[in-house]
């Protein structure tokens, strides 16, 4: 339990590190903020990434219980994800110029 606590929260930050660089990124860009959406599909590889992780942690554990391990891993931090975007996400997209 202690390493799939680990592993989550070292991923969360990860993906928050990605989006706020992301986020810079676009609002630094000439098009913003047409283009505010163009990078969205990246974010398809939040869930894929934190499953295919949680899996290999607990490949030696039995099938089932890796599966559902890691399923219910990759919900939670989806759900954590998006809490952080809001809560720290928009005020650092506000304090870069971009608009809330």
């Amino acid at each position: 339990m202690k390493v799939t606590l680990v592993l989550n929260a070292a991923l969360l930050a990860i993906f928050f590190v990605a989006w706020c660089c992301l986020d810079y990124r676009l609002v630094h860009s000439p098009q913003y903020p047409r283009n505010i959406a163009d990078d969205d599909w990246i974010f398809v590889f939040v869930p894929m990434v934190t499953l295919a992780a949680n899996l290999a942690v607990y490949r030696r554990q039995g099938w089932r219980h890796s599966l559902f391990v890691a399923v219910v891993a990759s919900i939670a931090l989806i759900v954590l994800f998006m809490g952080v975007v809001l809560v720290f996400g928009i005020p650092f997209h506000v304090s870069i110029g971009g608009t809330p």
